[in-house]
This record gives C-alpha cells, structure tokens and sequence, in this order.
C-alpha cells in the first residue's frame, strides 16, 4: 500500500444501499458501478452521456476487438479480449488526456489503482500515445463481469492481472477526453 495523504481520494463503490466510501481511511477515491448506474457519474465529465449511449448501444455478442470512433477525437472505444497475467507482469500506467472507462463484458480481472502522486515516473511519455508509465504501490481490486470503473489523469492503474486464477477477459476500454 503507498502513504497517501489523508482526504486526497477515496474509493466510492456503489452498492445496491448506496455509495460506499471503501478505503476512505487510505484516502482513495476512484469509480466501480454498474452500467445502470453511469449516468449518476455525468458531472464528472459531460461525456461520459456520450460514453453511456455508447456502452448501452452495442451488441455485446456482435462486438469485435479493435478500435472505434464514438465521437471524433473525443470520445472512442478499445475493444479487448484477452487472457489476464500474473500481479507480477503488469505496469502501472497513466494518461493525461484522457480518463479511462474499463467496462468488462465478460470475465473479471483484478486492477490497480493509486493516485500518480504517490507513484514514481519512469520518464516514458508518449504523447502520441497518451501514456507514461509509473512505479509504486497501490490498491488492487477484483473488478467483475458487468462492472466498469474509471480513471481520470490524475490516476495510474495497472489492467488486465489475475484475480487469484488465469481469466478470460472480454472489455472495452471508452478513451473519453478530460475536461
């Protein structure tokens, strides 16, 4: 676990009660909803309206990997199928101009989250690429099938890990443009 500084993020989980502040003594904040539930989070970004017509839109049979524009350089998807890896092989990543919507349509994987204050730069940014990756520690969550989680600039994670056991992962990954 990295020493946050007191009151600087909380995780908020919602539940089927309400809004639950997990970790909030860690001073964490981050986004783990159901679909139903996105647009609760539209102050956040006002196109995250865009992001939630798009994700209750798909054919999530139908939808194969790859790229697609939602809405010009604003808004677009990552379509990911893949098998998750060992804690231990992934890398903590961030992005400056984009927040990041994980939605998984099949499967569960664990994630990282910390905020990149608390991390250290390796120095790599790629600005084509809108990523730079980070070390550190953080906090590790299962995320499951149906669920979708957000990290904005201000936030490196660490996708695609094990959840105790080697999962088959299907998402999409909404790039959606920071305000």
């Amino acid at each position: 676990m990295s020493d946050l500084e007191p009151g600087r993020e909380r995780v908020i989980i919602r539940t089927p009660t309400g809004l639950t502040n997990r970790y909030k003594d860690k001073g964490i904040i981050m986004i783990l909803d159901t679909l139903k539930n996105l647009g609760i989070y539209r102050r956040v970004n006002p196109l995250f309206k865009v992001a939630s017509e798009y994700l209750e839109g798909i054919d999530r049979n139908q939808l194969e990997p790859g790229r697609y524009e939602v809405r010009s350089k604003e808004v677009y998807a990552l379509v990911q199928e893949y098998t998750t890896r060992p804690r231990d092989q992934g890398r903590w990543e961030a992005h400056r101009k984009y927040t990041d919507l994980h939605f998984l349509l099949r499967g569960e994987e664990l994630m990282g989250f910390a905020n990149i204050a608390s991390l250290r730069s390796l120095g790599d940014y790629d600005s084509a690429k809108d990523v730079e990756h980070l070390e550190g520690d953080g906090i590790f969550l299962t995320v499951p099938e149906g669920y979708f989680v957000v990290f904005g600039p201000e936030d490196a994670h660490m996708p695609c890990l094990e959840p105790g056991r080697s999962s088959t992962v299907k998402k999409v990954v909404l790039k959606i443009r920071a305000k």
